[in-house]
C-alpha cells in the first residue's frame, strides 16, 4: 500500500529545508570528471556570471535565491581546481564561486551555461590552464623578508571549522598548545607568512565553544592562529593539504561546548581576506554585481522562457487533534523503520589501513545517518550502537525483529595498501534493494567529491538473508591514496552521512 498519508509528516522537515516559501537553492553538484557544475532552484532564476582575478574564480550569482541548507564546499580533485563553494552573498543573492588553484585560468569566452529549465542549470568549464599573464610589478612597500614560500590569503569558517586559504607550497603543523586554564588553543603552522594587508585584529565567533579566532606573524616563516574558547570547548587541531590548512575540532575530546554551542555558527563567511570573493557588498544594491576586477560571461535564457513565478502558497494550518479517516487504513507499522547497521565491531576492525579502522568510521557515519533520520520523523534501529562484535546473523535477526522497512549496511572498502589508486564510492543490493541503491548513489554523488564505481549486484550474506528491501553501502577505500584522506576528516563522514540520509528520505517519498 502506498503510504501518501504519511508523507507529510514523516518528510516535513527534509522537504522544508530553507525558510519557509522563501526561494532557495536546493541542491549543486560538481562532476570533476567532466567539469560540469550543475544546480537546482526551487524558483525560476536567471543566473549572471562573471571571472574574477586575485584570486581567480568564476563566480556565479543567483539574484532572489537563499542558500537554505544546500552543501556549501566541496574540495575538488581536477588539476587547476581548488575548490567549489556557495555563500550568501547578500540577502537577496546567492553565491557560487569556482575557484582555481594559484597559477592557473581559464577561457571566459569557453564557460558554457545550459539553461535546462528555468529552476535547472549546467555550466561547463573548460579545462585550467596555466596562467601565462605577466606579473604585475611588486608594491611599492615591500614585503618583510622571509624564508617562507606560501602566502596566507584568506580564513574563511566552514560548516566543520575553519579554512585558510594559502597561495604556494602546503605548510606544515609546527604545534598545538592549550593553556592550562583551557581558554586558549594555539596552532602554529610553518613555512607560511601573512599576506601584507591581511588584517590580523580578533575576530568574533561567540559559536560552538569559540569566542573569537586571530592570525598573527609568530616567526619569519610561522603562522600562529589563536583561538580563544571556553573551558567546555573541545580541543581542536589543524590539518593541511595542498590547497591550504583547516582547524577542525577533535572528535570527543570534551564534553559539550556550553552555551556558546546554541549560537548560530557564521558558516561560509570570509573573515579576512586579501581578496573576499564571498561577503555583502553594502552600498550595493542587491540584484547588482559587485565592481571587482572581473569579465563578464553571457548566460543565454533557459530552454523554457521564464514564466511569472507564481505565487508562493500561504503557509498550511497548525495540524489538529481530529482523527485521521478511517481510510486509507495505516498499516501494522505506523511509521517507516529503516535499519541501519554499522560494520564490524570489537574484535572485528574491519578494513585497516592508513592509521584507520573501519569500524571506527563506519559507526560514525551510521550514527549520524540516524540522527538525520530521526529527526525528520524516520525511525531508526541500530544493529549496533557500541564498538562491539556483532555477527551477521544477530544484525538480520535485529532488522527483522523490528520489522524495518528498510535494511542499509554501511562499510568502508579495502583492497592492498600497494593499490592506492583504487578509490570510490560503491553500494550493493541483491534481489529488491536496487532502487533503493540507486537513490542512495545519486544522493551521495550530489553532495560529494568522490569518485563513483557504481551500483552492483552481490551476495552479501546481509543482503540475501533480509526480507525487506537492503542494501550495502562502501563508502570509500580506507586503502585508497584519495579517499583515505577523507574518511579521516570528520567534515568528510557528515557529509557522507547527508548523503545517504538523503538518498533514503528520497527513497521512502517516492515509493512509500
Amino acid at each position: 500500500m502506498k503510504l501518501h498519508w504519511l508523507l507529510p509528516g514523516v518528510l516535513g522537515l527534509w522537504l522544508l529545508s530553507s525558510p519557509v516559501y522563501a526561494a532557495s537553492l536546493e541542491n549543486w553538484r560538481f562532476d570533476a570528471r567532466n567539469n560540469r557544475l550543475e544546480f537546482t532552484t526551487d524558483t525560476n532564476v536567471q543566473p549572471r556570471a562573471q571571472l574574477i582575478y586575485g584570486p581567480t574564480r568564476l563566480v556565479i550569482d543567483l539574484p532572489g535565491i537563499q542558500l537554505g541548507r544546500a552543501l556549501r564546499e566541496q574540495l575538488i580533485n581536477t588539476p587547476g581546481i581548488a575548490t567549489v563553494r556557495t555563500g550568501q552573498f547578500n540577502s537577496n543573492t546567492t553565491r557560487l564561486v569556482v575557484e582555481l588553484a594559484p597559477g592557473y585560468t581559464l577561457d571566459p569566452n569557453q564557460v558554457k551555461f545550459q539553461g535546462i529549465s528555468p529552476r535547472r542549470w549546467a555550466v561547463q568549464i573548460p579545462n585550467p590552464q596555466r596562467d601565462e599573464r605577466p606579473v604585475p610589478p611588486p608594491v611599492a612597500t615591500p614585503a618583510p623578508p622571509s624564508s617562507a614560500s606560501s602566502v596566507v590569503e584568506a580564513i574563511r569558517v566552514t560548516d566543520g571549522g575553519f579554512y585558510l586559504r594559502v597561495n604556494g607550497e602546503k605548510p606544515k603543523v609546527k604545534s598545538v598548545r592549550r593553556t592550562s586554564d583551557q581558554e586558549q588553543i594555539t596552532i602554529d603552522f610553518e613555512g607560511v607568512t601573512l599576506a601584507p594587508d591581511l588584517h590580523q585584529r580578533p575576530l568574533p565567533i561567540n559559536s560552538r565553544g569559540v569566542r573569537q579566532i586571530q592570525m598573527s606573524q609568530r616567526e619569519d616563516s610561522i603562522v600562529r592562529v589563536t583561538l580563544d574558547v571556553t573551558p567546555a570547548s573541545p580541543d581542536w587541531q589543524g590539518l593541511t593539504n595542498k590547497f591550504g590548512a583547516v582547524i577542525i575540532p577533535i572528535s570527543g575530546s570534551r564534553g559539550s561546548m556550553g552555551q556558546e554551542a546554541q549560537q548560530p555558527w557564521p558558516r561560509n563567511r570570509e573573515l579576512a581576506s586579501v581578496n573576499s570573493s564571498l561577503g555583502p557588498a553594502p552600498t550595493q544594491p542587491p540584484s547588482a554585481l559587485p565592481p571587482q576586477d572581473g569579465i563578464a560571461i553571457n548566460v543565454p535564457p533557459p530552454a523554457n522562457p521564464l514564466p511569472p513565478t507564481p505565487p508562493r502558497p500561504q503557509p498550511l494550518p497548525p495540524p489538529t487533534t481530529n482523527p485521521r479517516p478511517s481510510t486509507p487504513t495505516p498499516p501494522r507499522n505506523s511509521r517507516i523503520r529503516v535499519a541501519i547497521d554499522p560494520g564490524h565491531g570489537g574484535r572485528d576492525p574491519g578494513a585497516v589501513g592508513n592509521g584507520l579502522q573501519e569500524k571506527h568510521i563506519v559507526m560514525d557515519i551510521s550514527n549520524q545517518v540516524a540522527a538525520i533520520l530521526e529527526q525528520n520523523g524516520v525511525q531508526t534501529v541500530m544493529t549496533r550502537r557500541d564498538d562491539r562484535e556483532i555477527d551477521l546473523a544477530p544484525r538480520v535477526a535485529t532488522a527483522e525483529r523490528a520489522n524495518a522497512t528498510l535494511f542499509v549496511s554501511i562499510h568502508a572498502n579495502a583492497i592492498s595498501m600497494s593499490r592506492p589508486e583504487v578509490n570510490g564510492l560503491e553500494t550493493f543490493y541483491y534481489q529488491t534493494g536496487e532502487r533503493l541503491a540507486r537513490d542512495i548513489q545519486n544522493s551521495i554523488l550530489q553532495t560529494l567529491n568522490i569518485r563513483d564505481r557504481g551500483v552492483r549486484r552481490a551476495r552479501f550474506y546481509v543482503l540475501r538473508k533480509t526480507s525487506m528491501p537492503s542494501v550495502l553501502v562502501e563508502t570509500g577505500f580506507i586503502t585508497g591514496r584519495e579517499d583515505s584522506v577523507k574518511l579521516a576528516n570528520p567534515v568528510f563522514r557528515r557529509q557522507m552521512a547527508q548523503g545517504i540520509a538523503n538518498g533514503i528520505l528520497r527513497h521512502i517519498q517516492q515509493n512509500y
